[in-house]
């Protein structure tokens, strides 16, 4: 089955374009995202921390679901919460794998069915500093969706790539004749970080019932 196939690390290194190397095929090399991890640490904080106690607290991350939904990556010390030197230390980590540009796929579902014709948007998160473009797609009969940042947010040479920058988004869902609860578009609260170390492909599903 094809959803199967793409776990295999084999071919998941061919779904990514890093700024090094590609497959046999070597696609363009695809710049990587300038994200400062001190700075994107600092505007997170700024923008998230309500209190003002110098962390991200459980409640305080709901407004960024991207973090949430991620926080078992970012929770060095497992104490529930996110300090700056966190997050900065998970944006270090992950620039460090040098990839500009990655294939990734979800799942949407409703009301446990595949969703057909879901119009998925992953926006950046702010505080990393604008570097990311938007991706997006629609979704087939089985409910799944590859995104892809707009080719005219790409440069000339890699114009017919498709992928996603790594980095963490906003995740907008709608459908052209199902109105789909706000909290799942103009109010979204579903978030995802996109990065090698991630969450696997075919894993990322969004439940957009009710």
């Amino acid at each position: 089955m094809f959803c199967c196939v793409l776990r295999r690390p084999v071919v998941l290194a061919c779904m990514v374009f890093g700024v090094l190397a590609g497959c046999s095929s070597r696609p363009p090399r695809v710049a990587q995202a300038k994200i400062d991890p001190q700075s994107a640490a600092k505007a997170a904080m700024a923008a998230y921390d309500a209190d003002g106690n110098g962390s991200l607290s459980a409640q305080e991350l709901l407004k960024c679901p991207a973090l949430a939904r991620s926080i078992a990556r970012f929770d060095a010390n497992k104490d529930g919460s996110l300090a700056a030197d966190e997050i900065a230390a998970r944006i270090r980590t992950c620039q460090e794998q040098r990839v500009g540009l990655m294939r990734f796929y979800c799942r949407v579902f409703r009301n446990r069915a595949p969703l057909a014709g879901a119009v998925v948007r992953f926006v950046p998160e702010p505080f990393l500093g604008g570097e990311l473009k938007p991706a997006s797609g629609t979704t087939d009969a089985t409910g799944m969706v590859f995104l892809s940042v707009a080719a005219a947010d790409l440069p000339a040479d890699q114009q017919g790539l498709t992928g996603v920058q790594p980095g963490l988004y906003k995740v907008e869902i709608t459908h052209p004749k199902i109105k789909l609860p706000s909290k799942f578009n103009t109010e979204t609260t579903l978030g995802q970080e996109v990065s090698l170390d991630g969450e696997g492909l075919g894993n990322v599903v969004f439940d957009v019932s009710g």
